[in-house]
């Protein structure tokens, strides 16, 4: 249950804070080591996929066949491109942000968080996990619309959301532990530049052009030809709108409020 201005279920919080007509929603989840910020993360996944907010997923963290579409991404350029080759808003878990933006790297920090605002207008929207060795040039309510504070390892069925864009914070109670799978000892690490042999996975009209490309004709391809078509219409459209937004002027980060526009 919820303890807010007026009591909510974790599906309508959920549904307040990931709302669909959001373009990008940042959030963090914050608290001690062992408090279950990555299992209430995917927990988080969960709901938003099976409550219909979300139908792209991707993290820095291995899960072992989870019950939603989920691809492991740990490189900025490779998020860059599976989140524009994407329809959908994408949510992304970056997980152990203490590691990969620690206070003591400042200068790199601020690219860091610029990188990822522009990755905003391709409907990125984040959850960052991480105890307080966040760099607060990153974390910040200039960057993130609000955070989950869990403050104990012994309550990790509690916590209390923090809505920096609307200035008001509940607690939260009964939160149940995460159906995914995965490696509690992974150690959770974010890229600037891109790792050998990264793979993006394909949209289906993508992979229709590459398998025409490959065999040469839409017979030996298995595809019909109308079909074929669609897909080359689809995909040329696709990549004509992404070189419009690049070379617009006035495209680059977006600020909260930008981002809560609606789509």
């Amino acid at each position: 249950m919820i303890a807010t201005r007026k009591k909510k279920t974790h599906n309508n919080l959920l549904t307040q804070i990931f709302n669909k007509k959001y373009h990008s929603v940042f959030i963090a989840i914050l608290g001690p080591n062992q408090s279950g910020k990555t299992a209430m993360a995917l927990y988080l996944m969960e709901m938003c996929y099976f409550l219909g907010l979300y139908k792209v997923f991707a993290g820095n963290v291995p899960l072992i066949d989870p019950p939603f579409p989920y691809t492991f991404i740990e490189d900025l350029p490779t998020l860059k491109r599976f989140c524009q080759m994407q329809k959908d808003r994408v949510l992304f878990l970056g997980d152990e942000m203490g590691s990969w933006a620690p206070k003591d790297q400042p200068w790199l920090n601020v690219k860091i968080i610029q990188e990822l605002q522009q990755v905003r207008k391709y409907k990125l929207s984040f959850v960052g996990c991480a105890i307080d060795r966040v760099d607060s040039r990153v974390l910040n309510e200039k960057h993130f619309h609000g955070y989950f504070d869990k403050q104990s390892k012994n309550r990790q069925d509690r916590a209390i959301y923090v809505n920096w864009m609307y200035h008001w914070k509940g607690k939260i109670y009964d939160i149940p532990n995460t159906s995914v799978n995965y490696d509690t000892y992974y150690s959770a690490m974010f890229y600037m530049t891109a790792r050998e042999n990264a793979e993006i996975p394909l949209s289906p009209e993508h992979e229709i052009v590459k398998k025409y490309l490959k065999f040469g004709s839409w017979k030996l391809a298995d595809v019909h030809p109308q079909e074929g078509k669609r897909a080359i219409g689809k995909v040329l459209r696709f990549h004509f709108e992404n070189c419009i937004t690049n070379i617009l002027p006035g495209k680059g980060s977006e600020t909260i409020t930008e981002s809560h526009k609606a789509s």
